[in-house]
C-alpha cells in the first residue's frame, strides 16, 4: 500500500512539472498573430493607458511574452504603441505603463541605437 502511494506521489509531481508554462519569445512571429487582439488594444490610439482594456492586453503579453532575448527595436514598435512610451532625455530608456486602478504592467526596455540591451516586465 505504501509502495502505491509513493508512485501516485512520484506521478502526480511529474504531471505537475510538466505542466509548467512556456512563454514565446517575443522576435518570434507567433506572437503577432497568437496575441492579435491584445496588441491590436495596445495600438488602438483611442485607449488611454490606464483603461482596463489595455491594462488586460498588457498583463496578457506581460504572462505570455519573453523579452528576456528581444533585440530588435522594431519588435516594440510592433507591440505597443509608440505614443505611448515613456523615454528618459537621451532615448536610451523606453518605458510603457499600464496602470488599473491597484494594479499596474510595467515595461521597460534599455537600448542602444536599434538594439535593445536589457528589458524588464513588471505585473503588480
Amino acid at each position: 500500500m505504501k509502495n502505491i502511494l509513493l508512485y501516485a506521489a512520484a506521478g502526480a509531481m511529474l504531471l505537475l512539472a510538466g505542466c509548467q508554462h512556456e512563454s514565446i519569445p517575443a522576435e518570434d512571429p507567433r506572437v503577432l498573430t497568437v496575441y492579435a487582439d491584445e496588441i491590436a488594444i495596445l495600438q488602438d490610439p483611442y485607449l488611454a493607458t490606464n483603461s482596463p482594456e489595455k491594462f488586460n492586453a498588457a498583463k496578457v503579453i506581460a504572462e505570455n511574452v519573453d523579452f528576456s532575448f528581444l533585440r530588435n527595436v522594431r519588435t516594440i514598435e510592433d507591440i505597443f504603441l509608440p505614443s505611448d512610451a515613456m523615454q528618459n532625455k537621451s532615448q536610451t530608456e523606453v518605458g510603457f505603463y499600464y496602470p488599473y486602478k491597484q494594479n499596474s504592467v510595467r515595461f521597460r526596455f534599455y537600448r542602444h541605437d536599434n538594439i535593445v540591451i536589457r528589458s524588464d516586465v513588471e505585473v503588480k
